[in-house]
Protein backbone atom coordinates (compact mmCIF):
# COMPACT_ATOMS: atom_id res chain seq x y z
CA UNK A 1 0.00 0.00 0.00
CA UNK A 2 2.76 2.44 1.01
CA UNK A 3 4.76 1.58 -2.13
CA UNK A 4 1.68 2.32 -4.25
CA UNK A 5 1.27 5.74 -2.63
CA UNK A 6 4.97 6.60 -2.99
CA UNK A 7 5.36 5.31 -6.56
CA UNK A 8 4.36 8.64 -8.26
CA UNK A 9 7.08 10.44 -6.30
CA UNK A 10 9.57 7.79 -7.40
CA UNK A 11 8.48 8.23 -11.02
CA UNK A 12 9.02 12.00 -10.73
CA UNK A 13 12.44 11.63 -9.11
CA UNK A 14 13.44 9.01 -11.68
CA UNK A 15 12.42 11.36 -14.51
CA UNK A 16 14.61 14.11 -13.05
CA UNK A 17 17.59 11.73 -12.84
CA UNK A 18 17.04 10.52 -16.42
CA UNK A 19 16.94 14.11 -17.66
CA UNK A 20 20.16 14.86 -15.81
CA UNK A 21 21.86 11.78 -17.29
CA UNK A 22 20.60 12.72 -20.77
CA UNK A 23 22.28 16.11 -20.46
CA UNK A 24 25.59 14.48 -19.46
CA UNK A 25 25.33 11.73 -22.11
CA UNK A 26 24.99 14.36 -24.84
CA UNK A 27 27.68 16.56 -23.25
CA UNK A 28 25.30 19.48 -22.83
CA UNK A 29 26.53 19.32 -19.26
CA UNK A 30 30.25 18.72 -19.31
CA UNK A 31 32.13 16.28 -17.08
CA UNK A 32 35.51 17.56 -15.95
CA UNK A 33 38.61 15.39 -15.81
CA UNK A 34 41.85 15.50 -13.86
CA UNK A 35 45.41 14.60 -14.83
CA UNK A 36 45.34 10.96 -13.62
CA UNK A 37 42.84 8.11 -14.17
CA UNK A 38 39.77 8.06 -11.93
CA UNK A 39 38.13 4.76 -10.98
CA UNK A 40 34.66 5.19 -9.48
CA UNK A 41 33.27 2.57 -7.09
CA UNK A 42 29.56 3.19 -6.63
CA UNK A 43 26.14 1.58 -6.49
CA UNK A 44 22.51 2.03 -7.47
CA UNK A 45 20.89 1.91 -4.04
CA UNK A 46 21.18 3.77 -0.77
CA UNK A 47 24.08 2.46 1.32
CA UNK A 48 24.99 -0.99 2.61
CA UNK A 49 26.21 -2.70 -0.58
CA UNK A 50 29.77 -3.17 0.69
CA UNK A 51 31.60 -0.62 -1.48
CA UNK A 52 34.24 0.29 1.10
CA UNK A 53 35.71 -3.22 1.52
CA UNK A 54 35.91 -3.45 -2.29
CA UNK A 55 37.80 -0.14 -2.39
CA UNK A 56 40.16 -1.43 0.30
CA UNK A 57 40.82 -4.56 -1.75
CA UNK A 58 41.59 -2.44 -4.82
CA UNK A 59 43.88 -0.24 -2.73
CA UNK A 60 45.80 -3.27 -1.48
CA UNK A 61 46.32 -4.40 -5.06
CA UNK A 62 47.30 -0.91 -6.26
CA UNK A 63 49.85 -0.49 -3.45
CA UNK A 64 51.38 -3.91 -4.20
CA UNK A 65 51.73 -2.83 -7.83
CA UNK A 66 53.25 0.55 -6.98
CA UNK A 67 50.43 2.60 -8.50
CA UNK A 68 50.50 5.25 -5.75
CA UNK A 69 46.71 5.29 -5.25
CA UNK A 70 44.57 7.92 -3.55
CA UNK A 71 40.92 8.08 -2.47
CA UNK A 72 38.32 10.82 -2.69
CA UNK A 73 35.00 10.66 -0.86
CA UNK A 74 32.14 12.95 0.03
CA UNK A 75 32.79 12.59 3.76
CA UNK A 76 29.09 12.12 4.45
CA UNK A 77 27.86 14.05 7.51
CA UNK A 78 31.40 15.27 8.29
CA UNK A 79 32.12 18.93 8.93
CA UNK A 80 34.40 19.11 5.88
CA UNK A 81 31.70 17.83 3.50
CA UNK A 82 31.12 21.30 2.08
CA UNK A 83 34.84 22.13 1.74
CA UNK A 84 38.00 20.06 1.04
CA UNK A 85 40.30 18.35 3.53
CA UNK A 86 42.80 15.51 3.80
CA UNK A 87 41.82 12.88 6.36
CA UNK A 88 44.62 12.39 8.90
CA UNK A 89 45.34 9.03 10.51
CA UNK A 90 43.39 8.71 13.76
CA UNK A 91 40.92 11.41 12.73
CA UNK A 92 37.56 12.06 14.34
CA UNK A 93 34.89 10.35 12.19
CA UNK A 94 32.45 13.13 13.12
CA UNK A 95 34.68 15.55 11.21
CA UNK A 96 35.58 13.48 8.15
CA UNK A 97 32.94 10.74 7.88
CA UNK A 98 33.03 7.07 8.86
CA UNK A 99 34.35 5.43 5.70
CA UNK A 100 37.11 7.97 4.85
CA UNK A 101 38.38 7.79 8.44
CA UNK A 102 38.40 4.00 8.28
CA UNK A 103 40.32 3.97 4.97
CA UNK A 104 42.87 6.53 6.20
CA UNK A 105 43.51 4.46 9.34
CA UNK A 106 43.95 1.22 7.40
CA UNK A 107 46.18 2.77 4.71
CA UNK A 108 48.18 5.54 6.43
CA UNK A 109 50.34 6.20 3.34
CA UNK A 110 47.36 6.64 0.98
CA UNK A 111 46.07 10.22 0.60
CA UNK A 112 42.35 10.28 1.46
CA UNK A 113 40.50 13.54 0.74
CA UNK A 114 36.88 14.50 1.40
CA UNK A 115 34.44 17.06 0.05
CA UNK A 116 31.11 17.21 -1.79
CA UNK A 117 32.54 18.60 -5.06
CA UNK A 118 34.64 15.68 -6.25
CA UNK A 119 36.29 17.69 -9.06
CA UNK A 120 37.62 20.28 -6.62
CA UNK A 121 38.65 17.55 -4.17
CA UNK A 122 40.54 15.57 -6.82
CA UNK A 123 42.36 18.68 -8.09
CA UNK A 124 43.48 19.73 -4.63
CA UNK A 125 44.57 16.18 -3.84
CA UNK A 126 46.76 16.09 -6.95
CA UNK A 127 48.21 19.54 -6.32
CA UNK A 128 49.35 18.39 -2.87
CA UNK A 129 50.30 14.83 -3.92
CA UNK A 130 51.81 14.97 -7.44
CA UNK A 131 53.08 11.36 -7.27
CA UNK A 132 49.56 9.87 -7.21
CA UNK A 133 48.93 7.72 -10.31
CA UNK A 134 45.29 6.70 -9.83
CA UNK A 135 42.34 7.99 -7.81
CA UNK A 136 39.60 5.75 -6.48
CA UNK A 137 36.37 7.75 -6.13
CA UNK A 138 34.17 6.36 -3.35
CA UNK A 139 30.42 6.39 -4.03
CA UNK A 140 30.71 8.52 -7.16
CA UNK A 141 28.55 6.69 -9.72
CA UNK A 142 25.91 9.45 -9.61
CA UNK A 143 28.50 12.27 -9.36
CA UNK A 144 28.88 12.68 -13.11
CA UNK A 145 30.55 16.08 -13.05
CA UNK A 146 33.82 14.25 -12.37
CA UNK A 147 34.96 12.39 -15.48
CA UNK A 148 36.04 8.85 -14.72
CA UNK A 149 38.00 6.26 -16.69
CA UNK A 150 36.25 3.25 -15.15
CA UNK A 151 32.86 2.93 -13.47
CA UNK A 152 32.58 -0.03 -11.10
CA UNK A 153 29.09 -0.64 -9.72
CA UNK A 154 28.63 -2.86 -6.66
CA UNK A 155 25.40 -4.88 -6.63
CA UNK A 156 24.45 -6.47 -3.30
CA UNK A 157 23.06 -10.01 -3.61
CA UNK A 158 21.16 -9.45 -0.35
CA UNK A 159 19.23 -6.45 -1.69
CA UNK A 160 15.68 -7.45 -2.71
CA UNK A 161 15.00 -6.74 -6.38
CA UNK A 162 11.96 -4.57 -5.59
CA UNK A 163 14.24 -2.20 -3.68
CA UNK A 164 15.70 -1.00 -6.99
CA UNK A 165 12.59 1.12 -7.49
CA UNK A 166 13.61 4.77 -7.29
CA UNK A 167 13.25 6.50 -3.90
CA UNK A 168 10.96 7.00 -2.08
CA UNK A 169 9.12 3.92 -3.40
CA UNK A 170 12.32 1.87 -3.13
CA UNK A 171 16.01 2.42 -2.34
CA UNK A 172 17.18 3.27 -5.86
CA UNK A 173 19.23 6.43 -6.32
CA UNK A 174 18.29 6.36 -10.01
CA UNK A 175 16.64 3.96 -12.42
CA UNK A 176 18.20 0.50 -12.54
CA UNK A 177 18.82 1.05 -16.28
CA UNK A 178 21.66 3.36 -15.24
CA UNK A 179 23.62 0.15 -14.74
CA UNK A 180 24.25 0.31 -18.52
CA UNK A 181 26.75 3.12 -17.84
CA UNK A 182 28.91 0.73 -15.82
CA UNK A 183 32.17 -0.69 -17.14
CA UNK A 184 32.16 -3.48 -14.57
CA UNK A 185 29.75 -4.95 -12.00
CA UNK A 186 30.85 -6.48 -8.69
CA UNK A 187 28.22 -8.98 -7.54
CA UNK A 188 28.76 -8.75 -3.81
CA UNK A 189 28.11 -11.15 -0.89
CA UNK A 190 27.35 -14.13 -3.13
CA UNK A 191 28.20 -16.54 -0.29
CA UNK A 192 25.60 -14.99 2.05
CA UNK A 193 22.54 -15.88 -0.04
CA UNK A 194 21.02 -19.13 -1.37
CA UNK A 195 22.01 -20.10 -4.97
CA UNK A 196 18.51 -19.29 -6.27
CA UNK A 197 18.76 -15.74 -4.89
CA UNK A 198 22.13 -15.26 -6.59
CA UNK A 199 20.65 -16.48 -9.87
CA UNK A 200 17.71 -14.07 -9.50
CA UNK A 201 20.11 -11.14 -9.14
CA UNK A 202 22.19 -12.29 -12.14
CA UNK A 203 19.04 -12.46 -14.27
CA UNK A 204 18.03 -8.98 -13.02
CA UNK A 205 21.43 -7.62 -14.09
CA UNK A 206 21.13 -9.28 -17.52
CA UNK A 207 17.67 -7.79 -18.08
CA UNK A 208 18.77 -4.38 -16.88
CA UNK A 209 21.87 -4.00 -19.05
CA UNK A 210 19.88 -5.08 -22.12
CA UNK A 211 22.44 -7.18 -23.95
CA UNK A 212 25.50 -5.05 -23.18
CA UNK A 213 28.74 -6.94 -22.51
CA UNK A 214 29.60 -5.83 -18.98
CA UNK A 215 32.02 -8.01 -16.98
CA UNK A 216 30.56 -9.32 -13.71
CA UNK A 217 33.01 -10.10 -10.89
CA UNK A 218 31.65 -12.16 -8.02
CA UNK A 219 32.69 -11.35 -4.47
CA UNK A 220 32.47 -13.55 -1.37
CA UNK A 221 32.91 -12.19 2.13
CA UNK A 222 34.88 -13.79 4.93
CA UNK A 223 36.13 -12.84 8.40
CA UNK A 224 39.84 -12.16 8.55
CA UNK A 225 41.58 -11.21 11.76
CA UNK A 226 39.95 -9.93 14.93
CA UNK A 227 41.52 -6.70 16.18
CA UNK A 228 41.12 -5.59 19.80
CA UNK A 229 39.96 -2.00 19.99
CA UNK A 230 41.91 -0.91 23.07
CA UNK A 231 45.39 -2.13 22.10
CA UNK A 232 45.25 -3.41 18.46
CA UNK A 233 46.08 -7.00 19.49
CA UNK A 234 45.13 -9.40 16.68
CA UNK A 235 43.88 -12.99 16.79
CA UNK A 236 42.45 -15.44 14.27
CA UNK A 237 38.70 -16.22 14.53
CA UNK A 238 37.84 -19.12 16.83
CA UNK A 239 35.08 -21.41 15.62
CA UNK A 240 31.67 -20.81 17.21
CA UNK A 241 32.92 -18.67 20.07
CA UNK A 242 30.03 -16.83 21.83
CA UNK A 243 29.82 -13.15 20.82
CA UNK A 244 27.50 -10.18 20.68
CA UNK A 245 27.53 -7.77 17.73
CA UNK A 246 27.38 -3.98 17.42
CA UNK A 247 26.79 -2.25 14.08
CA UNK A 248 25.59 1.03 12.64
CA UNK A 249 25.82 0.23 8.94
CA UNK A 250 23.58 0.17 5.88
CA UNK A 251 23.03 -3.61 5.90
CA UNK A 252 23.36 -5.02 9.44
CA UNK A 253 21.80 -8.33 8.35
CA UNK A 254 24.79 -9.03 6.10
CA UNK A 255 27.17 -8.50 9.03
CA UNK A 256 25.14 -10.80 11.26
CA UNK A 257 24.83 -13.48 8.58
CA UNK A 258 28.57 -13.49 7.94
CA UNK A 259 29.56 -13.54 11.61
CA UNK A 260 26.97 -16.24 12.26
CA UNK A 261 28.88 -18.58 9.92
CA UNK A 262 31.85 -18.52 12.32
CA UNK A 263 30.50 -17.56 15.75
CA UNK A 264 27.57 -18.16 18.09
CA UNK A 265 25.81 -14.78 18.01
CA UNK A 266 23.89 -14.14 21.25
CA UNK A 267 22.62 -10.63 20.43
CA UNK A 268 23.05 -7.93 17.81
CA UNK A 269 22.90 -4.28 18.87
CA UNK A 270 21.71 -2.58 15.68
CA UNK A 271 21.93 1.21 15.18
CA UNK A 272 21.20 3.47 12.22
CA UNK A 273 23.82 3.83 9.49
CA UNK A 274 26.55 6.34 10.47
CA UNK A 275 25.40 6.24 14.13
CA UNK A 276 27.49 8.25 16.59
CA UNK A 277 27.89 6.23 19.80
CA UNK A 278 27.63 7.64 23.31
CA UNK A 279 29.38 6.48 26.49
CA UNK A 280 26.05 5.42 28.01
CA UNK A 281 25.31 3.22 24.98
CA UNK A 282 28.70 1.55 25.28
CA UNK A 283 28.11 0.88 28.98
CA UNK A 284 24.72 -0.65 28.19
CA UNK A 285 26.23 -2.86 25.47
CA UNK A 286 28.91 -4.03 27.92
CA UNK A 287 26.44 -4.78 30.71
CA UNK A 288 24.09 -6.79 28.49
CA UNK A 289 26.97 -8.62 26.80
CA UNK A 290 28.45 -9.65 30.16
CA UNK A 291 25.04 -11.06 31.03
CA UNK A 292 25.36 -13.36 28.01
CA UNK A 293 28.85 -14.37 29.22
CA UNK A 294 30.32 -13.76 25.75
CA UNK A 295 34.01 -13.91 24.91
CA UNK A 296 33.95 -10.83 22.68
CA UNK A 297 31.83 -7.97 21.37
CA UNK A 298 32.42 -7.81 17.61
CA UNK A 299 31.90 -4.69 15.53
CA UNK A 300 32.64 -3.55 11.98
CA UNK A 301 35.71 -1.60 10.95
CA UNK A 302 33.47 1.36 10.15
CA UNK A 303 32.00 1.31 13.67
CA UNK A 304 35.36 0.64 15.32
CA UNK A 305 36.73 4.11 14.48
CA UNK A 306 33.84 5.59 16.49
CA UNK A 307 33.76 3.05 19.33
CA UNK A 308 37.51 2.95 19.99
CA UNK A 309 37.64 6.18 22.06
CA UNK A 310 34.74 4.91 24.20
CA UNK A 311 35.87 1.30 24.58
CA UNK A 312 39.39 1.78 25.89
CA UNK A 313 38.42 0.58 29.38
CA UNK A 314 37.20 -2.82 28.17
CA UNK A 315 38.99 -5.76 26.55
CA UNK A 316 35.71 -7.15 25.19
CA UNK A 317 35.43 -4.92 22.10
CA UNK A 318 36.97 -6.36 18.94
CA UNK A 319 36.80 -5.33 15.31
CA UNK A 320 36.04 -8.07 12.79
CA UNK A 321 38.15 -7.50 9.70
CA UNK A 322 35.75 -8.27 6.85
CA UNK A 323 37.42 -8.97 3.54
CA UNK A 324 36.03 -9.71 0.07
CA UNK A 325 37.37 -12.55 -2.04
CA UNK A 326 37.02 -11.58 -5.70
CA UNK A 327 36.52 -14.14 -8.47
CA UNK A 328 39.20 -14.76 -11.11
CA UNK A 329 37.53 -12.32 -13.47
CA UNK A 330 38.98 -9.52 -11.34
CA UNK A 331 42.12 -9.95 -13.49
CA UNK A 332 40.17 -8.18 -16.26
CA UNK A 333 39.60 -5.22 -13.93
CA UNK A 334 43.23 -5.08 -12.83
CA UNK A 335 44.37 -5.08 -16.46
CA UNK A 336 41.95 -2.25 -17.28
CA UNK A 337 43.23 -0.13 -14.39
CA UNK A 338 46.82 -0.83 -15.46
CA UNK A 339 46.04 0.22 -19.03
CA UNK A 340 44.45 3.46 -17.78
CA UNK A 341 47.49 4.32 -15.69
CA UNK A 342 50.08 3.38 -18.32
Amino acid sequence: MIRTILRPLGVLYGAVMRARNWLYDRQIWQSQGVSVPVVSVGNLTLGGTGKTPIICELLRWAIENKLNPAVISRGYKGKYESSVARVPVGADPASFGDEPTMIADRFPDVPVYVGRDRVTVARQLLSENPNVKVIFADDAFQHRRLRRDLDIVVVDCMEPIHNYSVVPAGRGRESAQALRRADCVVLNKVNLVPPERKQEVIEFIDRTIGGREIPVIESEYYVGRLIRLDNHETVEPRAFESVTLVSGIGNPQAFETLIGKNFAVKKHFVYRDHHKYSRSEVQKILAISRGYNVKRILTTEKDAVKLRPLAHESDLFWQAELRPKLSLRVKWLYEKIFSCVH
